[in-house]
């Protein structure tokens, strides 16, 4: 099988094995050329074309072209869905896109048990997959003691309105951990929550992995994220801040709004109750899926003899979009190596 992989592959290897998909026999290749003469027989060289940016323009035009022909599209969710961030994340508003929607995919690999209805209910078929980097450490220490991790997403809040919520949680939470004595330690990169929230570098734990991080607490409270599930999967007792309308796709056994009552919700949180650890684990994927053979066992389309060739126009600007991410990548390497040698 010919798989066509429009990102870099430095973007795929986060989330599956690339080496066990060259093992079993399959062609790969990355990126697009700069220059195709004909679209449609750059395309229909492969078996599987596969994206994990859905939003990008190359991703964009490609797979809607190769929709087009009849071809098998892929997407494989680099994380979580989110709701919020489909719908109110500036640069998607800006260029008029919404993921899971403003494309068609035959297939999309999503971490989300949840979604699997609603991404059905689009058109796709549903493959559930655990992301390489969201994989828990399944050798988990037994802590004697209770310590939490309070910790958010990259992008946590998407306007002023989310960001004053999120904040006024935390708060809430924090004073209640604070004069109940309950040990805990953030995990948050975002500069303005750290500033607003005053959290000390000491007590900032992002020195490392979120796996071996993992392995210091026993329960996680965290913002809507691809955490929530790792955390899930290593079965540890996690709570989901909710601070926005938008719906939810996570299996967290524990919700903390602005309105609930703290004590009555750590107590049932701290001794992990059993039926809510059913209830989270119960809607967490198994890591041990193996998405480069679901990939293998993925059924050629058909092609599709009524083609025209009229996207070949401004391919060549759209190809130049990959050569810059290799170029942002590249250039992401020299800055961590520069910053390492000057400590």
């Amino acid at each position: 099988m010919k798989i066509l992989f429009i990102e870099p592959r430095f973007y795929f290897e986060r989330l599956i094995s690339i080496e066990d998909l060259i093992i079993k026999g399959h062609e790969v290749r990355f990126g697009v050329p700069v220059v195709i003469t004909s679209l449609k027989s750059f395309c229909e060289q492969y078996d599987l074309v596969v994206t994990c940016i859905e939003h990008s323009a190359v991703s964009r035009r490609l797979i809607s072209y190769c929709n087009y022909l009849g071809l098998n599209t892929v997407l494989i969710m680099d994380g979580t869905y989110e709701f919020s961030n489909s719908h109110s994340n500036p640069y998607l508003k800006k260029i008029k896109f919404k993921l899971l929607h403003s494309n068609k995919f035959t297939y999309v690999f999503s971490i989300d048990l949840m979604m699997k209805g609603y991404i059905e209910s689009l058109g796709s078929k549903f493959v559930g997959y655990c992301p390489r980097h969201a994989n828990p450490i399944k050798k988990m220490k037994n802590l004697t003691n209770d310590k939490i991790l309070l910790t958010t997403a990259n992008s946590a809040y998407f306007d002023e309105f989310e960001f004053c919520s999120l904040i006024r949680l935390l708060t809430k939470i924090i004073d209640y951990l604070e004069k109940s004595n309950i040990d805990y330690s953030f995990r948050i990169y975002d500069k303005r929550v750290i500033n607003e929230l005053n959290i000390e570098q000491n007590k900032n734990d992002i020195n490392e992995g979120f796996q071996e991080t993992l392995l210091k607490y026993s329960h996680v409270v965290s913002t809507p994220s691809t955490i929530i599930n790792t955390a899930v999967e290593a079965n540890i007792p996690t709570a989901l801040l909710l601070y926005r309308d938008a719906p939810i796709t996570q299996p967290a056994g524990w919700i903390i709004s602005d309105g609930v009552e703290l004590n009555r919700t750590f107590i049932s949180f701290l001794s992990k109750s059993s039926d809510r650890m059913n209830f989270q684990k119960r809607f967490s994927l198994d890591s041990n899926i193996d998405a480069c053979k679901t990939i293998d066992d993925l059924v050629c389309g058909n092609e599709n003899e009524s083609i025209s060739e009229h996207i070949n126009k401004d391919y060549l600007n759209l190809s130049i979009e990959y050569k810059v991410r290799l170029l942002n990548t590249f250039n992401w390497f020299k800055s961590v190596i520069s910053k390492v040698k000057k400590k």
